[in-house]
């Protein structure tokens, strides 16, 4: 029997909150989510889950760690598990065998295996990675490096960097993937816009105005829009992903979004 119901879970900056909410529209979600985790020993910044439904990781702000929420109770496990130096950035394979940490202040990549929740490797990035997002066919994951102004792409066969970097927009911060595996979406917080990656030949193209310091990038899982966040404001910003324009003026969802994700039924 699968008891995992539709669920969108938001982690929200500075609140040492983790947030549900059951209506099956993001807006609305992010509007009505209820708190379901309060309290000093979690300050979620970033989230991930397995395609079970079973696990979410979550990094927590000013922490070394990376703790395992389970998503079937509600509740957080007593499982912590050390990475590099503040990681900002988490990601997990479409499999849900491996979860992957972007570690800004060691400049590298932890790798997490979700069987024994240990440490089996690190990965060298560029100058200060920010964000990182998986290829939907697992071959492939793509880092941000607000340092450099690129993304490092690494084969995920062997967890070794591949290629030369990307060059993108200034001081990239976030990247979100089409869930075709087409194209990756960048914020550049410095430049004020979002660029856009073709991944067949892993290629920047045009690029979208947004706002003043666009930070997070969320696609939605059937590929139609992005929602963008921006440092220190509760506005957003919807992208018709379709002819990549801004649908109408942005909006305040009442939260700074960190992470949003949906479980899916």
């Amino acid at each position: 029997m699968n008891l995992l119901k539709p669920m969108f879970f938001v982690a929200v900056a500075c609140s040492h909150s983790l947030f549900a909410a059951g209506p099956t529209n993001w807006q609305e979600a992010v509007k009505t989510s209820s708190l379901i985790s309060k309290g000093p020993t979690i300050n979620p910044m970033v989230i991930t889950y397995t395609p079970d439904g079973h696990w979410a990781y979550i990094l927590t702000s000013g922490s070394n760690n990376v703790t395992v929420y389970d998503l079937t109770t509600n509740t957080l496990t007593n499982v912590s598990i050390a990475v590099g130096t503040t990681p900002v950035d988490i990601a997990v394979t479409p499999n849900g065998t491996t979860v992957y940490t972007v570690n800004s202040g060691s400049n590298n990549v932890s790798v997490i295996d979700v069987a024994t929740n240990t440490v089996t490797g690190t990965i060298s990035v560029g100058h200060n990675p920010q964000g990182i997002a998986i290829a939907p066919n697992g071959l492939l994951a793509y880092v941000v490096n607000e340092g450099d102004n690129t993304a490092s792409i690494i084969n995920l066969g062997t967890n070794v960097v591949t290629g030369s970097p990307i060059a993108l927009g200034t001081s990239p911060s976030d990247i979100s993937i089409t869930p075709n595996g087409n194209y990756a979406y960048v914020t550049n917080t410095g430049s004020n816009n979002i660029s856009i990656i073709t991944l067949s030949n892993n290629t920047v193209g045009s690029s979208i105005s947004v706002d003043t310091n666009p930070d997070r990038i969320f696609i939605t899982k059937d590929g139609k829009y992005a929602l963008v966040g921006y440092e220190g404001s509760t506005m957003a910003t919807k992208i018709i992903l379709s002819n990549n324009s801004v649908s109408g003026p942005s909006f305040d969802v009442g939260l700074q979004l960190q992470s949003l994700f949906m479980r899916n039924p």
